[in-house]
């Protein structure tokens, strides 16, 4: 008797881990889809509509950094330099070597002339992924062009 229990119970444990796997999935599906529709809104230069699509995603899920490293470049490029400073700075706290944060986060502090700010996500970004990625040459160009 008690061995049949035991199997029951093991076969309703995997039944609930099953639906949560599915759950899970589906949750992800729909996080990636509102990424997805406000990466295309920034495309087409459609800040604002992004941001707030970024900000609905946070509120469902604020541990990603990815939402909150999009949204501050929607923000930043709708004009809204401290609602970009902040989700830069969480993208960063989630994920300290977030590349395009650290790119995107050193452009803001260009435009608040801060550029010793911006140097210094440029060498951050130098130790992770060397020069030859994307977001440390993009910063090394904005860093270039930069004009106090």
């Amino acid at each position: 008797m008690l061995q049949t229990k035991s199997i029951v119970l093991t076969i309703f444990i995997a039944v609930i881990c099953e639906v949560e796997m599915v759950n899970a999935v589906d949750l992800n599906q729909e996080i990636s889809e509102s990424l997805k529709e406000a990466r295309e809104l920034i495309e087409n230069e459609q800040y604002e509509t992004a941001f707030d699509i970024l900000i609905v995603e946070i509120t469902k899920n604020p541990n990603d950094a990815d939402a909150h490293n999009l949204a501050g470049f929607a923000a930043r490029n709708a004009g809204n330099l401290g609602d970009a400073a902040t989700h830069y700075a969480i993208a960063l706290q989630l994920d300290p070597e977030h590349k395009g944060a650290l790119e995107y986060q050193g452009e803001l502090y260009l435009l608040l002339k801060r550029p010793k700010k911006a140097k210094i996500n440029l060498e951050r970004l130098h130790q992770i992924c060397g020069i030859d990625c994307e977001e440390y040459q993009d910063l090394l160009e904005a860093l270039s062009n930069y004009q106090d």
